[in-house]
This record gives C-alpha cells, structure tokens and sequence, in this order.
C-alpha cells in the first residue's frame, strides 16, 4: 500500500517538474523572439 502511495507521489512530482520546464522554455522563447523583433 505504501509503496503504490510512493509512486504517485513520484509520479505527479514528475508530472509537475515536466510541465514546469516546458513552461521555462515556452518564456524563454517568447523572451528570446522579443528580443529578436526589436
């Protein structure tokens, strides 16, 4: 039981961290082409 808990801990703190970083780059982007417009 505990072990199965674990893993969606794991599972959703990966989940978090992946839709994070998507987010990062998705504003690095923008950023960057804003930077290149000017």
């Amino acid at each position: 039981m505990e072990c199965i808990f674990h893993d969606k801990v794991v599972s959703s703190h990966i989940n978090i961290f992946s839709t994070s970083y998507r987010f990062v780059n998705f504003s690095i982007l923008i950023t960057a082409s804003m930077l290149f417009n000017q």
